[in-house]
């Protein structure tokens, strides 16, 4: 049971009557407006319970689940280079274009991958080729000056002596005589022949390079005076031997060769470049189509 009073008071200039007015009623008629509100509120609570377990399962299964497989999946593209796509997802609309979204992206970033390789690889090949024509001779193939002696210092500097390292110049004979007569095309012709006999008789590890016009220059290795006068003579002898067939005539070529040895005192393979050099001086001298050695570093031109 609820109590209650109030008291009358003036209005205005209505005084009042001054009484207190009493009045008493059942708390449950009091408070049925607010229980019937409070009932109202919890059954509605009840009710949504359910709801928003449905809702939470429905946003875990067709947004939450698959957001983390996708991120997973990312993350393993991102581990591991032979991932390469993304599973397909469903899911929510908004899921499944997230999905088809990121395999487009993975697709033309797969597309860019292999371009960039391939443009890589054509790179790599353009810098060969590149290397190539700067390191090689372009009428005979043969490695050019530059190279060669890149090379030859490379291995004169690398061994523990110097003793087993032989160079041999070879020049051609009366050659200004070929192209006089038969032409530069000719000349050029001859040139490439005899490139092609000395390198048929060359060891695995030895190395020739066209030194200039006419000339050209051997990298002998392992070799001793005995060995690299053999090799000199059988190369004299296998261009000698051979006739150089340019538009129906025979060209007859012959070859002047100087030999020297690297010595313990050489500080680069110019020193030995030049012993043999005045090694092929005087094989010109002594009637060409020869082999000479150099057996000190005097200059013979000198003599």
């Amino acid at each position: 049971m609820l109590t209650g009073f109030a008291v009358t008071g003036r209005n205005g200039d209505y005084p009042g009557l001054g009484w207190i007015v009493v009045t008493r009623q059942d708390a449950a008629v009091a408070f049925a407006d607010a229980t019937r509100l409070a009932l109202t509120i919890l059954g509605i609570g009840l009710l949504a319970l359910p709801v928003t377990f449905l809702g939470a399962y429905w946003f875990a299964r067709k947004i939450a689940r698959p957001l983390v497989t996708l991120t997973r999946a990312a993350a393993q593209i991102g581990r591991d280079p032979d991932a390469t796509n993304l599973p397909h997802q469903r899911g929510s609309l908004e899921v499944m274009q997230l999905s088809g979204s990121l395999r487009a992206l993975l697709r033309r970033l797969g597309s860019v991958e292999a371009q960039f390789v391939r443009t890589a690889e054509q790179y790599q090949q353009d810098m060969e080729q590149l290397r190539q024509l700067a390191d090689t001779d372009p009428l005979t193939g043969l490695l050019n000056r530059r190279s060669f002696l890149t090379v030859a210092d490379a291995a004169l500097n690398g061994s523990r002596t110097s003793d087993g390292l032989g160079i041999l110049m070879a020049d051609i004979d009366h050659f200004k005589s070929v192209n006089d007569v038969y032409g530069h095309p000719a000349g050029d012709a001859v040139i490439r022949s005899v490139a092609a006999s000395i390198g048929a008789t060359l060891r695995q590890h030895d190395r020739v390079a066209r030194f200039g016009g006419e000339e050209f220059v051997v990298l002998l290795l392992n070799v001793d005076r005995a060995g690299m006068m053999a090799l000199a003579e059988r190369m004299r002898s296998a261009i000698g031997s051979s006739r150089v067939l340019f538009e129906g005539r025979e060209i007859a070529v012959t070859v002047s060769f100087g030999a020297a040895l690297a010595q313990p005192g050489d500080r680069d393979v110019d020193e030995v470049i030049e012993r043999a050099d005045f090694a092929l001086y005087s094989a010109k001298n002594s009637g060409r189509n020869c082999v000479a050695v150099a057996d000190r570093k005097a200059n013979p031109r000198a003599a």
